[in-house]
């Protein structure tokens, strides 16, 4: 209970979170949070290591859901739980590193709610990352350092190689965040303690580089359970790379990144933890506008959400380690508070950015998309054909009673999802984002579809039933 009560800001912060962002009650739910979801009801271990057989997204959502499906929750109750159960441990290792309860009350908001353009954290696999990122950092600096005997620090070598291997499976980008951090942390001891440094950490650096190593080559491993490749770590050509730069400098992604980046320099920071992490968190957004798949996806403002947390943490942590200097000072103490100040009304506005964003912009409802599939109980046991995003998402509530998938023009992520539409009773067409009109016949991965009726609104999309032309 007195834990509970000392860190009473930090659980309502969380809970209203999940009230809001998570997938049983997202607004904005779509297919890719979709996947995790329909992998709980049939997954299976190591064919399922990878989502729907792709070589990256490691399933570690579904497979801890598996003890809540199996006792009777759903699929989507599951996920919600077992994500942000992660969401909740990972951002307690990261407050644990403040002093104050004012910057950990501001980080906590940050992390559970973020501006509306690096939302994605708590929706897909980069808040994951950033969890188990933060299980490593604090057993480097929190446990570490009191490990007095050789089997205590063994069991948390293997605790560290283990996380680096979970958070590697689960992105790919892990493996570089891991990187830079320990690059960071070594600039800045040799810049500090020059070669000294190394030599009096050589044990530790070389443990660094082989856990480094043997993590990139036993998830590399992994990846032969794979059916579909993406080569997601080829470098762009220095035209993409530029293309890169213009797109990300000249979209929204930078604002909240700059905002936090530009007043870092204008003092210097005295906790070398806080230095680690704007160098690692700038590092992180030069190295992903580098690579092909950044260009390949536009660009996309979810690759950066760990750059916003790590920046966002690094800036709090810099004002938490000057507080109790600047706290003592009669000279500066007014224009600290007026920095504290800024700092909350900035947190604040950042934070309700985002139900801002749903409410009056997009989709101008709070109601959780989840909760529209419940018009289709009146369908009965159906197949749903629509454009990627609007696809597998239909399912998540009712996985047995409906079945969906992209139409043939997409992506298709789970190509036996085809058959299990084809073998309802009934087929419809979503056209939302794809069709202009429904056509009268329609070939469909090589069946011949025709319309059945006329076309009409459930679950706030256009339907209309078609059937197979035998």
């Amino acid at each position: 209970m007195k834990f509970l009560f000392k860190n009473w800001y930090f659980f309502q912060i969380a809970f209203f979170s999940f009230c809001f962002f998570s997938s049983l009650r997202y607004p904005l739910l779509n297919s890719d949070s979709a996947i995790n979801i329909l992998m709980i009801c049939d997954y299976y271990w190591p064919q399922n290591m990878y989502a729907w057989g792709q070589n990256r997204m490691g399933t570690i959502i579904p497979l801890l859901a598996q003890p809540f499906y199996q006792f009777g929750l759903s699929a989507l109750w599951s996920e919600s739980i077992v994500h942000y159960g992660i969401l909740v441990l990972g951002c307690f290792c990261f407050i644990k590193f403040f002093k104050n309860t004012f910057f950990k009350f501001l980080f906590t908001l940050v992390w559970f709610f973020p501006i509306s353009h690096m939302i994605d954290h708590t929706q897909f696999a980069y808040g994951i990352q950033m969890s188990l990122f933060g299980f490593v950092i604090y057993l480097c600096y929190h446990v570490w350092p009191f490990c007095n005997t050789i089997i205590k620090k063994i069991g948390i070598l293997f605790s560290l190689l283990l996380l680096a291997l979970i958070s590697t499976w689960v992105s790919d980008m892990s493996i570089s965040l891991i990187g830079l951090w320990g690059g960071a942390v070594i600039i800045i001891g040799i810049l500090k303690h020059k070669l000294e440094y190394v030599k009096n950490n050589v044990v530790l650096l070389s443990i660094f580089s082989s856990l480094l190593i043997l993590t990139y080559l036993l998830v590399n491993w992994s990846k032969v359970f794979s059916t579909q490749e993406y080569n997601y770590y080829l470098f762009a050509s220095f035209i993409n790379i530029k293309d890169n730069y213009i797109v990300f400098l000249t979209s929204l992604i930078s604002i909240p990144l700059m905002f936090l980046i530009i007043p870092f320099f204008t003092f210097r920071s005295k906790n070398n933890i806080a230095t680690a992490s704007l160098i690692t968190g700038v590092m992180l957004t030069l190295f992903i506008l580098c690579f092909q798949w950044t260009y390949l996806n536009n660009v996309p403002r979810r690759y950066f959400t760990p750059s916003f947390i790590l920046i966002s943490w690094g800036y709090l942590l810099n004002y938490d380690a000057k507080y109790s200097i600047i706290n003592k000072s009669t000279i500066f103490k007014d224009f600290y508070k007026q920095k504290i100040f800024y700092l909350m009304l900035v947190a604040l506005i950042y934070s309700f950015s985002s139900l801002y964003e749903l409410k009056y912009v997009s989709p101008k409802t709070l109601k959780p998309r989840a909760s529209f599939n419940n018009e289709y109980d009146a369908l009965g046991n159906i197949g749903i054909i629509a454009e990627y995003w609007n696809a597998y998402v239909n399912s998540v509530t009712n996985p047995k009673k409906v079945a969906a998938t992209p139409h043939q023009g997409c992506e298709i992520k789970n190509p036996s999802l085809i058959d299990s539409v084809f073998a309802k009773p009934k087929i419809f067409l979503i056209k939302d984002c794809w069709l202009a009109e429904y056509p009268d016949t329609i070939m469909q991965f090589n069946i011949k579809l025709v319309k059945n009726g006329k076309p009409f609104i459930k679950a706030n999309s256009n339907f209309c039933e078609y059937k197979v032309l035998k």
